[in-house]
């Protein structure tokens, strides 16, 4: 009984000492093609918004520093907060809309980006809507494990304002945000950049782009033609001469490394051209993320006709379509880019409707890295083979533990081994190999995948182990 005290008071010591934090390494051999990043379908359900259309506010956050990706969403007047518990999502209801002047809000358009405005080491957010009102959400983690951040008005328009995205853009350090809004009554949209102090106040700004009699419905950012400053993405509708939407388009706005943008380069033009077609593809939003690993940012685009396109960079910022991944029937607007289940590579979320009014939102995987280490999972306490808690900052085993992975395709076999001694191989499928010697100490676990097609992927943690 003693001994096993002394072993948990060893492993609380290790969970608070620095330089000790366990890794989780990825190696592909594979050849990267974003056409086999994701396979067709609408991948894995993750939430359902019952009652609710899925709109366009969707972005990823680690709320609590844990490693595990959370998002944030909304549906019409409401904000939640998404948490990740082991690849399960419990929503968290952060802010509801308040009405202004006897008119509600509304934040299915879109409008929300993530980052850490304040320089505090917690992720903060920002949000738009139908009204125009820009508010930052300041994390405040506290010990109750229970979300909370403090709502303030950065600024306010005049009309809706759909488009958020956050960079560095005058690269002092600091997170800027970029915002897409409307004037009103409508003449014009322009795109505006907001550059933060250092400590979540954004006393100046720049306008730099106009775009006139239209709205601009969607707006990313990212380092698209590899020149090392931040451009812009902006999506939206074009309509006949009866005002009516027909055509979705999306442009490209580069940086001229003094946040000039040049003038809007066409990426997209989708449509039938003919007014309320339901395959329509209008009202584009888009996300974008480096998804096969070659060092350039590719693109996704949702739109209302509940298709889903993805593009490849070439590396300029020129893109070309790989193909349609899969079509939800209806309003893919909601589009996120993170690793969700922590295998190494970008997956992705949309929110798109199934069933007016209610919403869904899905979670598709990437398969470039074709597993995640399923157990044990970083920074977890595992007692026999049973994980009693988590949120440290090391992982922890005492006793036996089965290690096993989560596997996206199929594999041919598995290969384990600690410290680089093979212990165990696996050609039945089943993807596991109990560790039950004792071997006290910090220790490599390495595991290499071999698939039908010659690629062979290798993920390595570092786990304590005691008995």
């Amino acid at each position: 009984m003693k001994g096993i005290i002394w072993v948990l008071v060893i492993g609380m010591f290790l969970t608070t000492t620095n330089g000790l934090l366990s890794t989780n390494n990825v190696v592909a051999t594979s050849t990267n093609d974003l056409s086999h990043c994701f396979s067709q379908g609408p991948g894995d359900i993750i939430a359902n918004i019952s009652g609710l259309p899925a709109c366009a506010c969707l972005a990823p956050i680690d709320y609590n520093n844990d490693g595990y990706t959370d998002f944030i969403a909304g549906t019409l007047y409401q904000i939640f907060l998404y948490v990740n518990e082991n690849g399960k999502y419990h929503p968290w209801l952060i802010y509801e809309l308040p009405d202004r002047n006897g008119y509600s809000d509304d934040i299915t358009g879109g409008g929300v980006t993530v980052g850490d405005f304040n320089n505090d080491g917690f992720q903060d957010f920002i949000t738009g809507g139908l009204q125009g009102i820009i508010r930052l959400f300041t994390n405040h983690p506290s010990l109750s494990f229970r979300p909370k951040f403090d709502v303030s008005v950065i600024t306010e328009f005049g009309q809706v304002a759909d488009g958020l995205t956050c960079k560095d853009f005058n690269k002092d350090g600091n997170l800027d945000f970029a915002v897409s809004y409307a004037d009103s009554p409508l003449t014009h949209s322009t795109i505006s950049i907001y550059f933060n102090d250092g400590n979540g106040r954004f006393p100046e700004h720049k306008d730099v782009y106009t775009l006139d009699y239209d709205y601009i419905t969607s707006l990313d950012s990212a380092d698209y033609n590899n020149d090392g400053n931040n451009d812009l993405i902006f999506s939206y509708s074009i309509c006949n001469q009866q005002s009516q939407n027909i055509y979705g388009v999306t442009y490209i706005l580069f940086n001229d490394g003094n946040n000039n943008f040049n003038n809007a380069t066409l990426i997209v033009k989708r449509g039938s051209g003919i007014p309320g077609d339901p395959e329509g593809r209008i009202n584009p939003h888009t996300t974008s993320a480096d998804y096969d690993k070659n060092g350039s940012i590719d693109l996704i685009i949702g739109d209302n006709s509940g298709k889903i396109e993805i593009f490849e960079n070439n590396g300029n910022g020129n893109f070309t379509s790989i193909g349609i991944i899969n079509d939800f029937g209806s309003c893919s607007w909601g589009l996120a880019s993170a690793d969700f289940n922590k295998d190494g590579d970008i997956d992705f979320l949309v929110a798109a409707d199934f069933e007016t009014p209610h919403g869904r939102i899905y979670l598709k995987h990437n398969l470039l890295v074709p597993f995640s280490i399923q157990k044990p999972q970083e920074r977890h306490l595992y007692i026999l083979d049973r994980a009693v808690f988590h949120h440290l900052h090391n992982t922890i085993v005492l006793g036996k533990i089965t290690i096993e992975i989560n596997q996206q395709k199929e594999l041919n076999k598995v290969e384990f081994y600690v410290d680089n001694k093979l212990k165990y191989i696996d050609y039945n499928q089943s993807y596991q190999w109990q560790w039950d010697s004792k071997d006290p100490g910090r220790h490599t676990i390495e595991i290499i995948t071999y698939d039908g097609e010659g690629n062979t992927v290798e993920k390595e943690m570092t786990a304590w182990k005691f008995f």
